[in-house]
């Protein structure tokens, strides 16, 4: 029952992306983002073990949060 709801869960939601992936995606290069990483500043990430990947979602939500107005 419960393995049932977490595979679930887990193939609705949209797959966590590598920072190469994210980097093109945010029209940066992957340096950028370690750096940013780094400096505590840019999308959040998820690491597990050595490995970073970060939630579409949050890269869709550091968008928001950058974008300047024109008005």
């Amino acid at each position: 029952m419960v393995g049932r709801y977490i595979e679930e869960q887990l193939s609705s939601r949209p797959a966590r992306v590598p920072t190469k992936v994210a980097a093109e995606y945010l029209g940066v290069s992957p340096r950028t983002l370690e750096d940013w990483r780094a400096k505590k500043m840019g999308p959040n990430y998820v690491r597990v073990g050595h490995k970073v990947r970060y939630e579409p979602s949050e890269l869709e939500a550091f968008i928001s949060k950058v974008s300047i107005s024109s008005r």
